[in-house]
């Protein structure tokens, strides 16, 4: 059964319809923070461009002719193929245009165009033949981009296993029709159009919802990265440190485990700013939170407060082992310097630390913040403990 030409240019336009939509919608719905999020975007969108155009050529084969039909088409799902992988890359943030310009990936690109539209036109048109090697190397594709999916390596948000699901359908729904193809399952040529554009359609709207679940939940992790962290320093901030606070101070309550709260701040910081200039002084403040975070344990929270002040809080630490640590990062900054427009700056810090006992946010920092406050009085560079009465 030959299927009449203005049927084939309906199914087809309603698909190419679908794919522009999906373009549109992910281009001007999708919220970017940052150029590499941006330029993730564009390239899925220029990917449902291809299947558009794709669509738009396989519709108007009747009137352009088999070859410009054919070649329009595979043209535009070698660019799907390429434009699906880059955005993957860019979300992760790999720069993919060395992997993608390779010339072994160009040679396959070329070669499989080279089969497509001479082969599979002029030496064995058969329209089968053709289907499995399209759905064969897309569904390479899907595979590999299961693989960029996942952003952290043992982290999977709920948006990238949305994500991992999709294109696990897009690449289900290419084998089930190669595996269809191979065991000869169609009737005829009627039956085999309407399956393919049936699985181009799975794929369109499965990878559409895929990709739009990934970059919102991308959107909402970095604005929730943003809300929680020291734009300067990438520390996390005042509010963040309460919050985290507050949750393993009643922890060491439960589990009676003693617990440290340490406050440092920078001698004599604002001569750095009059004498050096304020980018200068935020060099400093980069350089003192970087040691400070380079020399803290894991399970150790660490915020800036504000200005050049820090705060730590220490699960599972004594007074006396606050102390030395405190004592190392003071030694740290001691010994360091910040070369800015090639001249040195030398910093120096003083700190107070207590123990939390009985273990409480707002009397912690107070008594760490009267520490610190007798470490400026008897000269800076000091340590100087609060120990409680009893």
């Amino acid at each position: 059964m030959e299927l009449p030409p203005h049927f084939i240019l309906l199914v087809f336009s309603l698909n190419a319809l679908v794919s522009f939509l999906c373009a549109l919608y992910l281009y001007l719905g999708t919220p970017r923070v940052g150029n590499e999020v941006s330029c993730s975007v564009r390239c899925f969108t220029f990917c449902f461009l291809m299947n558009f155009l794709t669509f738009l050529a396989l519709g108007a084969r009747p009137y352009v002719g088999t070859l410009v039909s054919v070649s329009l088409v595979q043209v535009c799902l070698v660019l799907y193929m390429f434009s699906l992988l880059a955005g993957m890359m860019l979300r992760k943030g790999i720069y993919p245009w060395k992997i993608l310009c390779d010339w072994r990936l160009l040679l396959c690109a070329l070669a499989y165009l080279f089969f497509q539209i001479y082969c599979f036109t002029y030496v064995n048109d058969q329209l089968s033949v053709r289907s499995v090697t399209i759905f064969l190397c897309i569904s390479c594709v899907y595979a590999f981009c299961m693989k960029l999916t996942r952003k952290q390596p043992h982290v999977t948000s709920r948006g990238e296993r949305i994500m991992m699901v999709s294109l696990m359908l897009c690449l289900c729904s290419g084998l089930l029709l190669v595996l269809f193809s191979v065991l000869h399952f169609f009737v005829d040529r009627a039956d085999f159009i309407l399956t393919n554009v049936f699985f181009f359609a799975v794929s369109i709207f499965s990878l559409y919802g895929g990709l739009n679940s990934m970059l919102f939940d991308d959107q909402a992790s970095l604005h929730r990265e943003a809300s929680i962290t020291d734009p300067l320093t990438g520390l996390f901030n005042r509010r963040f440190f309460y919050e985290q606070a507050t949750s393993v101070i009643s922890q060491a309550n439960r589990q009676d485990y003693n617990l440290s709260l340490m406050i440092c701040d920078l001698d004599l910081f604002k001569q750095v700013n009059d004498s050096h200039g304020h980018m200068a002084g935020d060099k400093v403040i980069v350089a003192f939170a970087d040691l400070l975070n380079a020399s803290k344990r894991q399970e150790d929270i660490l915020a800036r407060f504000g200005g050049e002040e820090f705060v730590l809080l220490l699960p599972n630490t004594t007074l006396e082992g606050a102390k030395r640590l405190a004592e190392r990062f003071r030694e740290a900054a001691e010994n360091s310097e910040v070369i800015y427009e090639g001249k040195p700056i030398r910093i120096t810090a003083s700190f107070g630390v207590t123990i939390c006992n009985p273990p409480s946010v707002d009397n912690s920092i107070r008594q760490a913040d009267e520490a610190l406050y007798k470490a400026k009085a008897l000269g800076r560079n000091r340590v100087v403990a609060f120990v409680p009465q009893q």
